[in-house]
C-alpha cells in the first residue's frame, strides 16, 4: 500500500494538442471498480465528475509514460512528484510536485539531461531519441527514486550498426531526508 493512499486508482491520459504537444488528464476509480468504465469520474479543475468532457489538464505537459509518486521525506513530505520527459519525446527528464495525485502540478524543474543521443551517435547510428521517463517508487530504497528512461533510433539500420541503442537506462535521484 502506498503512504498517503485513498482508496482510489488514479488512471492519467494524455489530450492531444498537436504535435509533441500533449496535455495531462486524471481519471480516478474505487479499487473495486477498476473494470467498470461507468464508475470513472474525471477532474474538472475543482473535483470528480462523471462527464469526461469536463475534464482539464492538471499538467500542460504530459509523457506517454510517466509516473507520479509519493513523496516520503524532505520539504516536500506528503505531496506527489510527476517525472516525465518534455513533450513526450526529448532529452529533458523533468519533475513536478503537485499536494494530490491529481494535481495541479507546478512548475517543471529540470532533474537530468539525457547525453544518450550524442554519445551513441558517435558510434553508429542516426535520429536517436529518448523517451518513456519515469520512476519506479516499488523498487526504489528508502534513500533514493530509481528512474528509468529508454533511448531508440527512428533509423532501423542504425540497430545494427549500435547496439548500445535500443535499451533502458537507469539513474537514481537521492531523496531529501
Amino acid at each position: 500500500m502506498l503512504p498517503f493512499a485513498d482508496g482510489y486508482v488514479y488512471v492519467y491520459g494524455l489530450q492531444d494538442r498537436g504535435l509533441l504537444n500533449k496535455s495531462l488528464l486524471v481519471a480516478r476509480v474505487r479499487a473495486q471498480d477498476f473494470e467498470d468504465f461507468a464508475k470513472y469520474t474525471f477532474y474538472d479543475g475543482k473535483g470528480f465528475v462523471s462527464d469526461i468532457k469536463n475534464a482539464v489538464p492538471v499538467c500542460e505537459e504530459g509523457g506517454a509514460e510517466m509516473s507520479i509518486t509519493p513523496i516520503s521525506h524532505g520539504p516536500d513530505k506528503g505531496k506527489y512528484l510527476y517525472i516525465y520527459n518534455g513533450s513526450s519525446v526529448g532529452s529533458m527528464i523533468y519533475s513536478r510536485v503537485a499536494d494530490a495525485p491529481f494535481g495541479p502540478f507546478g512548475d517543471k524543474k529540470l532533474l537530468y539531461d539525457i547525453s544518450e543521443p550524442a554519445k551513441i551517435a558517435h558510434y553508429g547510428g542516426k535520429k536517436i531519441y529518448t523517451y518513456n521517463s519515469k520512476a519506479h517508487y516499488h523498487i526504489s530504497d528508502p534513500d533514493s527514486l530509481l528512474i528509468s528512461y529508454n533511448v531508440n533510433t527512428m533509423d532501423f539500420e542504425s540497430h545494427i550498426t549500435n547496439t548500445e541503442i535500443y535499451r533502458p537506462r537507469f539513474l537514481r535521484l537521492r531523496t531529501i531526508k
